[in-house]
């Protein structure tokens, strides 16, 4: 039998009767409540890292952004020429990430 419970304000289900979550359905269910969040606040935060990481690879060279959420990293990666392939559990994430790089 399973339960609703809240976390981080998200109702969302827990796996048994006996109160175990399952803690990957849990992470998708918060940010998918909070996918336009998470996107404002950590964008800034990252700019300067992903910049510096972009530049310090040969053009075109292939990255694989696993767990990309909105995709903001995807499209800049694609600005230095780079091939970028993006993969998120969040289905949120993911239409945000095609919206940002759709060639990703």
């Amino acid at each position: 039998m399973q339960r609703q419970v809240r976390i981080g304000g998200v109702k969302s289900r827990t796996t048994s009767g006996r109160g175990q979550l399952d803690p990957v359905a849990e992470s998708v269910a918060v940010y998918s409540a909070r996918a336009d969040d998470y996107a404002a606040v950590h964008a800034p935060k990252m700019a300067d890292r992903v910049e510096r990481f972009a530049m310090s690879l040969p053009a075109p060279s292939l990255i694989l952004d696993a767990g990309c959420g909105p995709g903001r990293d995807l499209a800049r990666f694609q600005t230095y020429e780079h091939v970028v392939r993006g993969v998120d559990l969040n289905p949120v994430f993911v239409a945000m990430a095609n919206a940002h790089a759709p060639t990703s």
